[in-house]
Order: C-alpha cells, then structure tokens, then sequence
C-alpha cells in the first residue's frame, strides 16, 4: 500500500508520532504512514488510524476507550497487525499500529481478480488465525471486510481489530449499527446481541468475495443488500469444496448454528491436511479435471500442507499456553466422502451413486435398509412404540438420523445434517444446498458419497420423492422472490435435472400423486386453493375447486383417492385442524385437530399420523403432550408410534417415512 501525500487540513504530528503521508480513508477515520517524532527508528514505520471528529471521546467514555485498549493489546500478533499504542489527542482517539506492506484484499482482487485454490485455501485460514487471536482476547471485531486484510509479504494480517467497540461508545448515529453493510450479520443489521459469531459470518463473506470478486450479497443499494442479508441465500459462485461447505455453515441466520473461528480453523487444517494426503494417491494417467482453478490447487496443495502443519503446532501452543484448549471436532461416523458435481448441460459420470431403482436397493454390496427397533430414543425422553400395522418407519428425531445399514440412530455429521428428504428405500437423502438454492445435494449411505447437482432454476419449498423413488420434484422459483416458474424433475437413473415451465399462475409448490406418474399442486392465496393435478409435461389434467387452505407435506394419501389440507377458517371452531377430502368430487371426508405442532403424514388411505395433545376444546385450555399418535378422519386415536414423556419445549422433531414391504 503506497501512501498519498497529506491533504490540507491533515495534521503533521500526532502524538509522539510524525505522519509521513495518507494510507488512505474511509467511515471511521484517516489512516497515515507515520514514524517516532523523536527519531528513534525502533518502530519503524506504522500505520496510525485517527477516528473522525464525531467519535471524540469525553470523560464518560474513556475508561470504556482505554479498557478496549487494553484487550487490543492483548491480541497475538498471529495474522494480525500489532497495536503498538493509542491515545487521545484533541479529544480524538488515534490507534497506532504495525504497518503492514501491501494491498488490501479489495485491491489485489480489483487488480488481479478473484483468488482460487491454494491461494484462496492460505487466505481462509490465515484470517480465520487472526479471528482466533482476536476472539481469544475478548474483541469483537465487528468490521472484518476485505479492505481489513492486508496482503503483506509474509501472508493475509486483518487490521482494525478493537476500533468497532471504541466507535459502539464514541459515536452518535441514526442507525446504531458499525461496520460495512455487504459484510455485515443479521443480527448486527437488527441491532441485536452480538457475539464472535458476527466476525464468523463476516469471515465467509469475505471470502465469498474473495472467490468471486463480488460480495455475497451483491452491492446494489444498501436497502437491497440489508434485505438479502436478512432474507435470502448467499451466492457463494465459484466457491466449491469443503471451503464453500464451510462458508455455508458460517452464513447460517442463527448465529449459534455457526462455528467459533476456533472450529473454523481446526475445519480448514483438517481439510488441507486430507487434500494433501489425496494429492498422493492420485493415479498416473488420471483424466485431468477440466474446472478452472484445480489445477492450480493441486500444484499448490504440498506446500500448503506442510505450511498448515506448522500452523498447527503454533496453534495447539498458543492455545494451550492462554488456558484455551480447541475446540475438538465431531468425530465422523466415516471418512470423507468425494463430492461429485453434475450439471444440468452435461451428462452424470456414472461411477457415483447407484440409481434408486424403486423400494429396493439393488447393486454390489447392497442390503435391505435396517428399520429402528422399539424402545427408548437415546438423548430424549421419548420412547419408540410397536407398530402394529408395520406401515412407517422413524428415520429421524432432532439432530439424530437412522443409519440404515445399522438401524441405529446417529448424531448427524455436516454432510448429513437437516436432510429434507429421504428415498423410498431409505438408503439416499436430498435438500438444498444451503449455500445455493441452485444446488441440489443428494446423500447415499451405502457408500457415503455424496453429490452435487447444479439446477436449471433456484429451488423453492421441499423435496418430493416420486413413490417409487425414480424421480424427485422441486418447485422452480421465478424472476422475483417467491415467483414459481414451474417446477424441475430430477431422473435418479441419470441425475439429471430438467425444468418444466408452467405459463400463467403458477402453483405454489408440488407433490406427487400416488402413481409417480403425475403432480399434484395448490395454487390461489390464503385460504382459497384450488388443486391442480399435473402430468410430467406440465399439462394440467384437471383441477379440483375447494375452498382448500395450505397444501400440507405429503397432500395425497397412498391410493390418491384422498388429499388432506389446513381446513378453510383460520380461526373458530376450526382452528388447528386438518381437513381430509375426496381427490375426485372435492367433497369433505373429515377433519382432526392437529393442534400446535402439526401434522406429521399419512400412515395408511385412512389414518394420519400427527403430533397429539390433551385436547379440552379449542377455546379451552389444553396440554400438549408430544406423544406421536395414528388417527382416524374423525381425530379418533388407534395406536401410539411415539410416547413423550418430557417438556414439550424439548419436543424434537419426528421424522418418518413409509416402510416397503
């Protein structure tokens, strides 16, 4: 970074310190290359940032100012910019720090462009250093961007650490919120508790921007950008491996779902020191993988491997000597999988995932999926009854999913986690990436592998497997949020996607009917549906007119001579109830009260499955219960799946799906 000459009005000594020319400006302050008044060259030269006339501090606010101080001091110079000192002139705080000789990170990728490979792979984990460094002092930093790294000879060093807290007390704005809005968390724009995890999200964006020369949130106004930060998908482009897995975890809404930079760190070392030891089982004469930026990363990966070594008994040390041991990462129920990509313009390599060719696995090494066996569900105070009619089986309840080659049920690792949807057969599971909503990942446990499909469209709702497990359908968004085009199909056999465009209003979302040869959908507003019934073109075979609310998970029973909806009046005697009708005369079947935590499917063509209460009338009080009961079309209880015994604040979510025979 060149220094500019000083502009008038600048002044020529600050403190102890004699400013030699402008590093450059912005929100905060003015940052100036600087050296000792007194000719003592032991410093050399630093970076002197002083805060705008607006952030002056008073007697109320010094001691918070010095107190920051103090922590910013403590931070190890570990991929960070050392502060030397800072004081109080004018009534203006000034922060003095280790000049770094460099770009920032804004400047290199508007110079150069976007970073991939290894070079992106030593960005992210020198930064995600620095963060430790920072937290482990108790700093929030709280404007990590890409214009607070610099590019120094040595590596990436973040800057700027311990101003965001002194501004939070100093500075009197409208809006009460510091800091850049493209890189900024949902809670930072809702004004609300801030914790570390505002510099995780913010870390992901700035590589993100890294990866693609473009902020995740793009930069069109700052209304616009604020309203994608809190509502919408980041677009991580050109991120791809267990990096972009990572950034997706780190742009999770919630800022507990995030990993602490300690687990940021300890991620990105684990998954430089496996592609390292891939790198030497690759084969001679392997086909060389035509995406840009691999090559390069291979090339790099030894070097930083053994740079990451180093990086990690620095680490441990530093860690272990400030009483802070890291964070342990979950042990994986089984080694990595490879991640495979398919396209929707190129055809699937066929060496990945066996089809799901209907309710039966079929292939080398397969075997019928294990069901749970009844009894107490470990972590919860939940016990699996008996099914007597041996029609659904549990696949999931909280964090935990049933490994059907063993029949138990495990804590979900990150590649498993929160899968939307089962197969049929039980053995592959599907959702969104939550990286992309052009991403459709697909996860066989068979194998452990997992694969990522690139959709025509962005993907809006839930994922439905076909009955017979050939195929899956997703609703296609449009132009605008929440505007459906159509909706996409995606063939197992090939796993390719198509997108089928449905003219004119289009449904909300989709579902299949009971022969997989077909759709069913809602379309309308609020409490007046009307459903449509599809072919696989996309031509409307009929239409039945209700006054329909919501269409649920799963609408249709297993003979399609059913369909079960939220009935019509939002409130009255039909609050929290679900009503069953005829799928050809639209005439009511029946109603049962599902209450507040829903209905769960179908469990056979006349019976439900949902979430029971000690229902005393709706206007009265009732207690729910969390029991996971099989009803009749008039509410009447048959048999119990699940019994609950716990605080319904504690109730985990149940997941099951139909059991072939």
């Amino acid at each position: 970074m060149v220094a500019g000459p000083l502009e008038p009005g600048d002044p020529r000594e600050i403190g102890p310190w004699r400013l030699l020319g402008r590093l450059g400006s912005g929100g905060q302050g003015v940052v100036y290359l600087a050296e000792p008044s007194s000719g003592d060259q032991s410093s050399g030269q630093v970076a002197l940032k002083r805060l705008h006339a607006h952030s002056s501090v008073d007697p109320r606010t010094r001691n918070v100012f010095e107190r920051e101080l103090a922590a910013a001091r403590r931070v190890d110079p570990f991929c960070t910019a050392r502060i030397i000192e800072a004081g109080i002139e004018d009534g203006r705080p000034y922060f003095v720090s280790e000049y770094v000789d460099g770009p920032s990170l804004r400047e290199a990728v508007a110079a150069t462009g976007p970073r991939s490979g290894a070079a992106l792979n030593r960005l992210a984990i020198g930064t995600a250093t620095a963060l430790v460094a920072i937290h482990q002092a108790g700093i929030i930093h709280r404007d990590f961007k890409p214009s607070n790294v610099i590019l120094g000879p040595d590596g990436p060093r973040v800057i700027d650490f311990g101003i965001a807290r002194v501004l939070d007390v100093t500075v009197s704005v409208s809006s009460g919120v510091i800091g850049t809005p493209a890189y900024l968390a949902p809670e930072q724009l809702a004004e609300g508790p801030l914790t570390t995890a505002v510099d995780v999200f913010a870390w992901a964006a700035t590589m993100a921007y890294a990866a693609n020369a473009t902020p995740p949130f793009g930069e069109t106004s700052i209304p616009a950008v604020m309203g994608r930060i809190l509502y919408e998908e980041p677009d991580l482009g050109l991120m791809e491996g267990p990096l972009r897995d990572l950034a997706t975890r780190a742009f999770a809404k919630d800022p507990a779902a995030r990993p602490t930079a300690q687990e940021l760190l300890l991620s990105l070392l684990k998954n430089e020191s496996a592609q390292t030891r891939t790198v030497a089982h690759i084969q001679p004469g392997a086909e060389p993988d035509p995406r840009p930026g691999r090559h390069s990363l291979r090339n790099g990966l030894a070097a930083a491997g053994a740079a990451s070594a180093v990086l990690v008994v620095l680490l441990v040390f530093w860690l272990a000597r400030s009483g802070n041991p890291p964070v342990r990462p979950a042990a994986a129920s089984s080694p990595a999988a490879p991640v495979s990509s398919v396209s929707s313009a190129s055809p699937a390599s066929p060496a990945h995932l066996t089809p799901s060719a209907g309710v039966s696995p079929s292939g080398p090494g397969s075997a019928p999926a294990k069901r749970a066996v009844p009894g107490s569900l470990e972590g919860t105070e939940a016990t699996l009854a008996a099914d007597p009619g041996g029609r659904l089986a549990l696949t999931g309840y909280g964090d935990r999913r049933l490994d059907p080659r063993t029949g138990r049920f495990e804590v979900t690792d990150d590649r498993t986690a929160d899968l939307a949807a089962r197969s049929p057969d039980g053995w592959l599971g599907a959702k969104i990436s939550e990286s992309s909503s052009r991403d459709l990942m697909i996860y066989d446990w068979r194998t452990g592998e997992e694969r990522r499909i690139r959709l025509p469209k962005p993907a809006h709702g839930d994922i439905a497997w076909s009955p017979d497990g050939r195929k899956i359908v997703l609703t296609a968004t449009g132009k605008a949020v929440y505007e459906n085009a159509g909706f996409m199909l995606v063939d197992t056999a090939t796993w390719r996607p198509t997108f089928v465009a449905i003219p004119g209003r289009t449904p909300d979302r989709f579902w299949w009917n009971d022969t997989s040869d077909g759709l069913v959908a809602n379309s309308g507003g609020t409490y007046h549906y009307t459903l449509r019934f599809y072919d696989l073109s996309g031509r409307m075979t009929r239409e039945l007119k209700g006054p329909f609310s919501g269409l649920l998970d799963g609408p249709v029973s297993p003979s399609g001579a059913y369909v079960v909806t939220r009935c019509t009046n939002a409130e009255g005697p039909e609050y929290w109830y679900d009503c069953v009708w005829d799928a050809r005369t639209g005439a009511r079947r029946g109603h049962l009260h599902v209450g507040l935590y829903g209905l769960l499917g179908w469990y056979d063509d006349t019976h439900l499955v949902v979430y029971d209460e000690d229902d005393y009338g709706v206007d009265a009080a009732w207690k729910p219960t969390g029991d996971t009961n099989v009803k009749d079309f008039r509410g009447r209880t048959t048999h119990r799946l699940v019994d609950y015994t716990g605080v319904i604040a504690d109730l985990p979510k149940f997941e099951f799906m139909p059991y072939p025979a």
